[in-house]
C-alpha cells in the first residue's frame, strides 16, 4: 500500500470515530435529561374574608421561570381548587392576545385571542406571573392544584408541570 491509501484509511476510521463519539455524547446528554424542558413553577396564595359571612376570597398567583435552553410555548394552564366535594376549575389566561394595526402602530385587543399565533412564548431566562381568584367557604381548608402544559419551539414533546398548595381557613380572633 502506498502512503495515500494508508492516509485515506486512517482518515476514514478517524471520521467514523468522531461520528461515534458525537453520537455517544448526545445519547449521554439525552439520558441525563439535557433535552427536557426546564421550567420552574411556583404558586402563592392569599385568603381574605369577603363581605359575605362564611365566604372567603382566595387569590392564586402562579410564577413560571424558564431555564436557559429553548423557548417554551405555553398551551394551557389550569388552577383547580378543591374544597370538600366541590371542585372549581379556573383558567389562567395564558393565551396570546390579538392586536390591531393603525398608522403603523399596533394596539392589543384584549377581547380576542390570536388566531394565527395562539400560544404565549417564554424565552430562555424569562419569567411570568399569572393570577386568578375564586370564592371559597371560610370554615374549610382547600387544596389548590396548578397544571401547566407546553412545548419547546420546534419540538413535538409536550411537557407538564404541576404544583399543589393547601389553604387553611383564616384563624378566628
Amino acid at each position: 500500500m502506498d502512503p495515500k491509501e494508508i492516509s485515506e484509511i486512517v482518515k476514514n476510521y478517524a471520521q467514523i470515530g468522531a461520528w461515534m463519539a458525537a453520537g455517544i455524547y448526545f445519547l449521554v446528554k439525552a439520558m441525563q435529561g439535557f433535552f427536557v424542558i426546564d421550567v420552574s413553577l411556583s404558586t402563592s396564595l392569599e385568603r381574605t374574608a369577603s363581605p359575605e359571612i362564611g365566604v372567603d376570597y382566595l387569590s392564586v398567583a402562579v410564577d413560571l421561570k424558564r431555564g436557559a435552553r429553548g423557548t417554551l410555548r405555553m398551551h394551557d394552564a389550569v388552577v383547580s381548587v378543591t374544597q370538600g366535594q366541590t371542585i372549581q376549575e379556573l383558567k389562567l389566561g395564558i393565551g396570546r392576545f390579538s392586536f390591531t394595526t393603525a398608522s403603523k402602530r399596533r394596539s392589543v385587543n384584549v377581547a380576542k385571542l390570536s388566531d394565527s399565533a395562539p400560544t404565549l412564548n417564554l424565552a430562555p431566562g424569562e419569567s411570568a406571573r399569572f393570577s386568578t381568584w375564586c370564592s371559597v367557604a371560610s370554615d374549610e381548608p382547600c387544596t389548590v392544584d396548578v397544571v401547566v402544559i407546553g412545548t419547546m419551539f420546534l419540538s413535538p414533546a409536550v411537557g407538564q408541570w404541576r404544583t399543589s398548595v393547601i389553604s387553611l381557613p383564616p384563624k378566628s380572633e
